[in-house]
């Protein structure tokens, strides 16, 4: 039931609340001055209460009800809502791939940093094929001593990333090599 429709019922009953206030008014007009159909003014009051009750009853489980409806939307909205940030997430990491196994620079320069990091890559690309110099190349994750950072690069187009990753199962050295850039929900699919 949706909210206009409870709107309008609660309108109904306040209008049937306001006619039966009359009624009762008329009725106690009657009694006095006149000869009353009702001997005890209580008996009205009582009537009163038991109509209001029942109104009460019925707006409270029409109001439930929606409520219920409501939360069934909600449910599917979220839901929505996640698959949605999972696709545009998804979106956003075909044009990655990741490179694993690559030494990190010890230079202290940020810049002599990606610089080499961009001559790693280039060199194990080059005897795979002729592919366009990345858009952008980033360590992921924080810097541990000991510790080899996976890299994400990132091409202009996702055919770019696909050719990587095709050229990639031909590549003789397995320490190094490409993967996708997947998903959190991908990767838990993957490793189930």
């Amino acid at each position: 039931m949706m909210l206009a429709d409870v709107k309008k019922v609660v309108g109904d009953l306040v209008e049937e609340n306001k006619k039966l206030r009359q009624e009762i008014e008329l009725l106690k007009d009657e009694k006095s001055h006149g000869p009353c159909v009702l001997s005890d003014g209580n008996i009205l009051e009582e009537v009163e209460e038991r109509q209001f009750r029942s109104h009460n009853i019925i707006i409270q489980e029409e109001w439930m009800e929606f409520k219920k409806s409501n939360a069934t939307r909600d449910d599917a909205t979220a839901d929505l809502n996640n698959v949605i940030s999972e696709i545009e997430e998804r979106r956003l990491r075909s044009n990655n791939v990741l490179l694993f196994n690559i030494p990190e620079s010890s230079a202290s320069e940020i810049a002599q940093k990606i610089d080499d990091d961009l001559q790693h890559v280039t060199s194990i690309l080059s005897p795979l094929g002729s592919f366009p110099i990345p858009k952008k190349i980033t360590r992921i994750g924080q810097h541990k001593p000991n510790a080899v950072r996976p890299l994400r690069i990132t091409y202009d187009s996702e055919a770019t990333v696909k050719d990587v990753l095709r050229s990639n199962r031909n590549n003789s050295n397995r320490k190094q090599h490409f993967r996708p850039d997947l998903t959190k929900l991908q990767r838990d699919f993957n490793n189930k």
